[in-house]
């Protein structure tokens, strides 16, 4: 489920989500909540060395090369989104058992 929240950005990072998202065919919202997933899952294993986030910041970074190499289709896209949703929401559930 989806929640509208109201969030106040600078311009240099308004410009930057928006490019990002124009650049992978994808939402500003869904720009935010993958980068927020994203964040959520490395943080959570740099607080917490025993878990160990799928992906890391090199993996995502060549994985967005190569989409700008050869453009993954909608399918791939949606597919590697879920994967960084579900893995981002296992970290927080860790993260908040260990609080």
């Amino acid at each position: 489920m989806l929640k509208r929240h109201q969030v106040l950005l600078n311009d240099w990072l308004t410009d930057y989500l928006r490019d990002t998202a124009a650049q992978h065919d994808i939402s500003f919202s869904e720009t935010i909540r993958i980068i927020i997933c994203i964040f959520a899952g490395t943080t959570t294993q740099a607080k917490y060395p025993e878990y160990k986030f799928p992906f890391t910041t090199d993996q995502i970074g060549k994985m967005l090369k190569g989409e700008a190499a050869h453009k993954l289709n909608d399918a791939q896209m949606n597919k590697l989104m879920s994967q960084i949703y579900f893995e981002a929401r296992k970290a927080i559930e860790f993260a908040k058992q260990k609080q």
